[in-house]
């Protein structure tokens, strides 16, 4: 297996968590987004989010910027048409004696290991279903507006 295809296969394995697929998703739709903004959409804590962030950045899933105190993730468009083209590769038709049929003996299948187990990858979880995000930012603009209230309240008070 060519080194290429081994990353793929590796790109393959960090996506089988279904978090990942969604902060994909959630990225790939908005273009860019910071985790700031992530993490919202999901039932977990900032480290694991930072943690599945992390994931995908060593695997060339998604890229980052540093912006100020923030960090904003993108898509790797290049490793995403990778393995779309190894997916596609799937369901073309097979070219007709292009492939030649060899004999491999039980034995040399044996000693080389076709894929290495990644031990970074964890098993996956559950994933909750996450809103909108144009919802997230009306609420947290609601929120802020709220607290400015709050605040001019506290100060007719005093």
């Amino acid at each position: 297996m060519a080194e290429t295809d081994v990353n793929l296969v590796e790109m393959l394995s960090v996506l089988a968590e279904p978090t990942r697929i969604k902060i994909l998703e959630c990225i790939s739709r908005e273009g860019e987004l910071c985790a700031k903004d992530i993490l919202p959409m999901f039932a977990i804590t900032q480290p694991t989010l930072s943690h599945h962030l992390n994931l995908l950045i060593d695997n060339k899933i998604l890229t980052s910027r540093k912006e100020g105190r923030f960090v904003f993730y993108k898509v790797d468009r290049k490793s995403m048409e990778a393995l779309r083209k190894l997916i596609d590769s799937f369901t073309e038709p097979p070219v007709v004696g292009k492939i030649k049929k060899t004999q491999v003996s039980s034995k040399s299948a044996e000693k080389k290991p076709v894929l290495k187990k990644s031990s970074s990858v964890p098993l996956p979880k559950t994933v909750i279903a996450s809103p909108d995000l144009e919802e997230i930012k009306k609420n947290k603009k609601k929120k802020k507006s709220d607290k400015k209230k709050k605040d001019k309240d506290k100060k007719k008070k005093k």
